[in-house]
C-alpha cells in the first residue's frame, strides 16, 4: 500500500539524502517512459499490457514523495509525464476492465 511505502521513502526535502537520488534516478526512467509514451514514440496499449497495474501502483506508492520534491523544488511539473502516464492507464482500464 502506499501507507507502507511511505514509512521507508526518506524525506523529500532533504536534497542531498543519497536515497533521495536513488529514488528520483528510478523515477527519471519512468518519467522518459511516459514521456516516449506521450510523444508517440512508444505505444500505450503496449505498454499497459505489459506493465499497466505496476504504472498506476509505482506512482500510487510515490505520490507522497514526488508530491513532496515538487514542494521543495518547487518544481510543480516534476515527474507529470509519469503522472499523466499512470491517470491514463488507470481511465483505459475502467473502461476496459478485462485487461
Amino acid at each position: 500500500s502506499p501507507q507502507a511505502v511511505a514509512a521507508f521513502l526518506p524525506d523529500p526535502n532533504d536534497l542531498q539524502d543519497d536515497d533521495n537520488k536513488t529514488i528520483a534516478s528510478y523515477l527519471n526512467y519512468y518519467e522518459a517512459l511516459a514521456t516516449g509514451i506521450h510523444l508517440g514514440i512508444y505505444d500505450i496499449e503496449t505498454l499497459d499490457f505489459l506493465a499497466g497495474p505496476r504504472i498506476m501502483k509505482l506512482f500510487d506508492n510515490y505520490r507522497p514523495w514526488i508530491i513532496g520534491r515538487r514542494e521543495a523544488f518547487d518544481e510543480h511539473t516534476l515527474f507529470v509525464e509519469f503522472e499523466y502516464l499512470a491517470d491514463e492507464v488507470r481511465r483505459r482500464r475502467a473502461l476496459d476492465p478485462v485487461r
